[in-house]
């Protein structure tokens, strides 16, 4: 069995290494989001840079304006990015806003509403966790819910009377 990556990844690794090698390592002494976001000063120009060499809203289809790539080369791009501390490990800003694939099964009208400003920034997606309160019952339950939001939610106010908790 070979277990090297196919000439493709071979090359998209060395790409993402050289950008992390150039443009990310550089800023840990500047930069170090531990848990917070990296300072919009930085953000802009690396997400200008991440879209010239194709590095951009990496699992977003291309018919949305993404790159449309698979698992495997996006774990290949995490490898690489994995080698810096400048930016946080499970979220990079970098790559354009997090699309979740929910949004990518929404009807035309909700694309309009929910998928294409998440695309663009002007919105954020965040998971709808929903609970069955004592005294309610499973059928009562409605799952699969989600929201986009454009302001920040900070506890105590994340929590909502009733079995909703939304978290940003």
């Amino acid at each position: 069995m070979d277990f090297n990556l196919p000439e493709e990844l071979q090359v998209l690794k060395s790409t993402v290494r050289r950008f992390v090698d150039r443009e990310l390592i550089p800023l840990e002494h500047e930069c170090r989001p531990e848990g917070e976001d990296m300072p919009e000063q930085y953000i802009k120009p690396l997400q200008e840079k991440a879209k010239a060499i194709g590095l951009w809203l990496l699992d977003v289809p291309q018919e949305y304006g993404g790159a449309g790539l698979d698992l495997m080369s996006r774990c290949v791009i995490m490898e690489e990015v994995a080698r810096t501390v400048a930016i946080p490990f499970r979220y990079a800003p970098i790559f354009g806003p997090e699309v979740r694939p929910v949004l990518f099964h929404c009807n035309e009208e909700q694309r309009e509403r929910f998928l294409f400003p998440v695309i663009r920034g002007e919105k954020r997606i965040c998971p709808l966790v929903s609970h069955i309160m004592v005294g309610h019952t499973r059928s009562s339950f409605t799952p699969g819910a989600f929201m986009s939001t454009t302001k920040q939610v900070t506890p105590p106010r994340a929590r909502f009377s009733g079995s909703v908790t939304a978290i940003t």
